[in-house]
């Protein structure tokens, strides 16, 4: 029943009134998310700001004071071991915080209950680094086998790990006389069971190459005590350069992004843009050199497409094309290729 705004006594205060109406105001709290912003307000005698935002998208910040004071404790940061938190780009890193909350009321008359509590942490040991997030995806080479599993998907799969993972590419090495360790299983989705295996290149000499393997990879409908379809096979490091965004659709307003594969040939700068149909530069994805032909998937929230431009603005509902070039510096090469993406709104 207190609406969306509380009364401040203040621009770092609640009214006493409001405060007795909220039992963690002014109290120990510990929350994690993935740092999304940071702002410097030491240049002003304010603190570090960082804003996180869990899973769903809530945001709260949280400050960190360079020096300790009459009203809290603090640590400079910026000479700490954490001074990795405030350097770009954000989203990469998760934290688990502890600290007091309190309110930031920027007009001094009333807090904005869904974005202007804030947490003040004191201490270096009060912040810790959960994870660090993958913000450029995950590199593959040699062949993408996509297989389909006769059976019901959580009979094989539990916490999304395929529960006879090990027994599985055993098999499979034994059926391909390959080593085992060449098998990697890359994801397991649903729709019966989907089950995306890559298979390095050998570097045994007695192995059969990947080339080889492609004419008896399709052949395959048993794998163990498996019955298998062979639905799909890529070549991961190919001498071309490719783009495949998925879905072909996003929303970005209901926090939806876009995954991308690319590949690319050696000794690639490889750089990836979207522009609108017009043809105007819209943001820029990937500017980067990799020596040895292979594919990189960005499929996850931190490397995926957010729906932003190069200004962190999210774009307007349309149709635009995302462009791969790569360009080889010693020869000169260059090489294109582009994919339309749409960008929706909710209706």
């Amino acid at each position: 029943g207190m609406g969306e705004s509380l009364e401040c006594a203040g621009k770092y205060d609640l009214s006493a009134a409001s405060a007795a109406a909220c039992p963690l105001y002014e109290g120990q709290v510990t929350t994690k998310g993935t740092i999304v912003d940071y702002f410097d307000i030491t240049v002003f005698d304010g603190p570090h700001s960082f804003t996180i935002a869990d899973e769903n998208g809530y945001q709260i910040d949280f400050v960190v004071w360079p020096e300790s004071s009459s009203y809290q404790d603090g640590f400079d940061i910026a000479q700490s071991n954490l001074n990795i938190l405030i350097q770009p780009p954000y989203g990469q890193y998760q934290v688990e915080i502890t600290g007091e909350l309190g309110a930031y009321c920027d007009d001094d008359e009333k807090l904005d209950i869904f974005s202007e509590w804030q947490i003040t942490v004191e201490y270096e040991s009060d912040i810790n680094i959960v994870t660090q997030h993958n913000l450029e995806g995950t590199e593959h080479a040699g062949l993408m086998v996509t297989f389909i599993i006769e059976g019901e998907y959580d009979d094989f799969v539990e916490e999304d790990e395929f529960i006879t993972e090990d027994e599985f590419e055993t098999d499979l090495a034994d059926l391909l006389g390959i080593s085992a360790g060449r098998i990697s299983i890359f994801d397991v989705d649903r729709g019966s069971v989907i089950m995306d295996i890559n298979i390095s290149e050998k570097v045994n000499e007695n192995e059969p190459s990947n080339n080889d393997l492609l004419a008896i990879i399709p052949e395959i409908t048993l794998v163990g005590e498996y019955n298998v379809e062979v639905i799909n096979i890529l070549q991961l490091s190919g001498n071309t350069a490719i783009i495949k965004p998925e879905p072909y659709v996003i929303i970005p307003t209901l926090g939806e992004k876009l995954d991308f594969t690319y590949s690319y040939p050696n000794n690639s700068r490889v750089i990836i843009r979207l522009f609108d149909l017009s043809g105007r530069f819209v943001t820029s994805l990937v500017d980067k050199y990799y020596d040895k032909s292979s594919t990189i998937f960005r499929n996850n929230d931190q490397s995926s497409w957010d729906g932003r431009d190069h200004l962190g603005q999210v774009v307007t509902p349309g149709t635009y094309i995302m462009q791969i070039e790569t360009l080889n510096p010693a020869t000169g090469e260059t090489q294109t290729d582009a994919a339309p993406v749409v960008v929706g709104v909710k209706n």
